[in-house]
């Protein structure tokens, strides 16, 4: 399902590359002099490859006449990437090869970050991230809508802005982020002072079984307050106090039940 919502066509292309995991390394900000699309005739592809040949890079390979894989270094990333110039010569498009989610990661983990990945990108203006499942890759794509003559300049400061993206939004796509970037309150609890369990789940989801009559609804917790109503329409209200990642107090009514983390 995520294939089909959320991966590119392009996707089929990056999976030719690598599944390097990305690495600390330097950045292109000393090449750049920040110059604009001079308005003239389009790009051509020539012209392209030419602009690719002054881009600072390692691997570079031609995967077709169009398509081009290579590295480069940025914001402290060494990023696997593609660079395509589409048929019309109206777009150019690149994307960063960020990170390989693990396959033992749990579906409810991999859909809170994709609904946190999709945030991002309806935040980020010209890039957006895809998610391939069978490869299991998450990637950053930029677009460059081309109305002129690009120079090298232009295309290096486009690639920088788009490394320093995935740099600032790297605990949102590095699986090893993820758990320090996941809220303390989403897993399985149990209760202290009569066995009851309750899960709090990514998709704001919760489970309560109490005496094996289990309860199944949304939750909502806002700053201290969590409200969990049921299928039907029953809520329940409380204040919420985290003593530590593993433990916290749920008051409700005055009466206090300590849950410690299954």
């Amino acid at each position: 399902m995520f294939r089909k919502q959320l991966t590119l066509t392009l996707a089929l292309i990056l999976g030719i590359l690598s599944a390097n995991q990305v690495l600390a390394f330097g950045d292109l900000k000393s090449l750049t002099g920040g110059a604009p699309v001079k308005e003239s005739s389009i790009t051509t592809l020539e012209e392209f490859k030419t602009i690719l040949e002054s881009v600072p890079k390692e691997k570079f390979r031609e995967i077709n006449e169009r398509a081009f894989a290579f590295e480069v270094k940025s914001s402290g990333f060494v990023l696997p990437t593609v660079a395509v110039r589409t048929a019309s010569g109206k777009f150019i498009w690149n994307a960063f090869r960020l990170a390989q989610v693990p396959a033992d990661t749990p579906a409810e983990v991999m859909a809170e970050r994709m609904m946190k990945l999709l945030a991002a990108s309806g935040d980020a203006g010209d890039f957006f991230f895809s998610y391939d499942e069978e490869a299991r890759m998450i990637t950053l794509h930029g677009c460059i809508q081309v109305h002129g003559k690009i120079t090298s300049e232009f295309y290096i400061d486009h690639l920088i802005v788009m490394g320093e993206f995935a740099a600032n939004t790297e605990k949102l796509w590095n699986p090893e982020l993820w758990a320090a970037d996941e809220p303390k309150h989403i897993g399985k609890w149990e209760s202290q002072t009569n066995g009851m369990t309750l899960e709090l789940q990514p998709s704001n989801r919760f489970e309560l079984t109490v005496d094996q009559n289990v309860t199944k609804g949304s939750f909502k917790l806002d700053a201290t307050q969590l409200t969990m109503e049921d299928s039907t329409g029953d809520t329940l209200t409380g204040e919420i106090k985290f003593d530590n990642p593993n433990q916290f107090q749920l008051i409700v009514e005055g009466n206090v039940n300590v849950f410690v983390r299954l």
